[in-house]
């Protein structure tokens, strides 16, 4: 049987709307804190950088009607955007090397995304091949081989 978390987002709107603000509020107010940047040893700054942009890329795309080109583009414009502010705050500023990480991460991101995408796709089309799904449709509130009676 196909695991149902691949056959339909387990997530509501709501939530990943939610989600997908609150790491632009973190990326955003945690940019623009006068000492609150990661560590430049061994790279965890960059790390740092990717890691966050991939996430927050990842989660603007699973918002209804965002699609990758503008999710790219809100999240590498938040990258520039905290940047070129961050030359404006004591102790901090902005670079180069930052902007091209977050760029990284919000592409990284994005395909991590559409990995997903696929697998879900996948295993709806081995789902409805193998009667689990009826064609086009939402998963039965019994599975068939489940052994329950309706």
């Amino acid at each position: 049987m196909i695991p149902r978390p691949l056959m339909r987002h387990p997530l509501p709107q709501w939530l990943i709307r939610l989600v997908a603000g609150a790491l632009m509020l973190v990326a955003l107010v945690g940019s623009l804190s006068p000492g609150l940047g990661p560590s430049n040893a061994y790279g965890i700054d960059k790390m740092v950088h990717v890691l966050g942009y991939a996430v927050l890329a990842f989660s603007l795309g699973e918002v209804r009607g965002i699609r990758w080109p503008l999710a790219l583009t809100l999240a590498i414009t938040m990258g520039g955007l905290t940047e070129g502010l961050q030359t404006a705050v004591p102790e901090r500023s902005g670079s180069w090397a930052d902007f091209f990480a977050g760029g990284l991460g919000a592409i990284l991101g994005l395909a991590g995304r559409a990995a997903l995408s696929h697998a879900r796709t996948q295993a709806r089309n081995v789902a409805e091949t193998k009667g689990v799904l009826p064609a086009g449709g939402a998963p039965d509130p019994v599975p068939h081989d489940s052994g329950m009676q309706p």
